[in-house]
């Protein structure tokens, strides 16, 4: 044991990144059916997007937009989507999406981020959903 590793606080290895995420992760869960615009940020749908169940169109939406902020193209603050946006964006019906996003417990609704997200801490479970095909 070195003086550094007797000097460290040991609650000091409690101390996370709430925000931090999975980049390759997330990139190779998203990168075969939802791109990202290099100008403008918005969604570039991948072949197949048509025939994927609601609930995974409206969580790849949702892993989309983690990833637009994490590559700094949009605010954190600004993350979140209404279930109109998500509905409009994803053409998944408005009263179908307001079930899945009440049902699916990786969603959560943070009005600080504007919205319906995924968070950190769910990406896991999120990126499970989409998988399992």
């Amino acid at each position: 044991m070195t003086q550094e590793d007797e000097d460290q606080d040991p609650l000091e290895r409690l101390l996370l990144d709430k925000n931090s995420i999975n980049r390759e992760k997330l990139t190779e869960a998203l990168e075969d059916r939802i791109g990202i615009d290099q100008d403008s940020a918005d969604p570039v749908y991948r072949a197949g997007w048509q025939n994927l169940s609601n609930k995974k169109k409206t969580t790849y939406f949702l892993l989309y937009r983690k990833a637009v902020v994490a590559l700094g193209m949009e605010k954190e603050e600004n993350e979140g989507m209404s279930s109109r946006e998500i509905s409009d964006e994803t053409g998944v019906n408005y009263d179908t999406l307001r079930s899945i996003l009440s049902r699916a417990e990786y969603i959560e609704k943070d009005e600080e981020k504007g919205g319906y997200i995924i968070p950190g801490h769910s990406l896991d479970r999120a990126i499970e959903v989409v998988e399992d095909e």
